[in-house]
């Protein structure tokens, strides 16, 4: 776990960057907005890191949450992720519990499932999702955290800007409306 990004400019494999980008922390899912920003979540921490393609060392960090991992973009430039924990911090008592830090990102879902097995349920899921604004302001860190989610992993949004969270633990997927909640579907809020 190096904490730096792969770069293939234009896509091309020859021409291959390996870039360091200043607070990066155990990278786990990417996304690049219209503005040609990379967002970058981090699978241990609690933050989000966000950088202009062109310029990694003007990276900035978010915090969000424990534990992010998926990361989708809407159409207006909204991020959402999935956050796989019920804290904005470490809390007193997780280091204590918690594995010891890992030194490959197997051994970190390894681990990460041993704590979760023993530390959340079906009647007691964690997860939620945070979503940030183009200005990069968080607006809320904990949507859905009573819908459903169960350590969620994967995310995506769809052509109506429509959030979808794939659940790690449990079974199915959430679906929530969005940003927007004139495209919600009827009945739905």
């Amino acid at each position: 776990m190096k904490n730096q990004m792969v770069w293939l400019p234009g896509g091309d494999p020859k021409r291959v960057q390996i870039v360091q980008v200043p607070g990066l922390k155990t990278p786990f899912g990417v996304a690049v907005d219209l503005q040609n920003r990379v967002w970058v979540t981090s699978s241990e921490g609690n933050q989000l890191t966000v950088f202009p393609a062109e310029n990694p060392s003007a990276a900035r960090q978010i915090e969000i949450a424990v534990g992010s991992r998926g990361i989708a973009l809407d159409s207006k430039g909204n991020a959402w992720v999935a956050v796989q924990s019920a804290y904005r911090k470490y809390p007193w008592w997780y280091a204590l519990l918690a594995p010891k830090k890992p030194t490959s990102i197997m051994q970190e879902f390894q681990d990460g499932l041993g704590f979760l097995e023993k530390h959340t349920s079906t009647k007691h899921p964690i997860g939620q999702v945070a979503l940030i604004s183009p200005e990069l302001e968080l607006v809320s860190w904990s949507f859905g955290e009573k819908q459903g989610i169960y350590v969620p992993w994967g995310m995506s949004v769809d052509g109506d800007d429509q959030v979808w969270v794939a659940n790690f633990y449990g079974e199915g997927i959430v679906h929530m409306c969005g940003a927007d909640p004139t495209r919600c579907p009827a009945g739905k809020k």
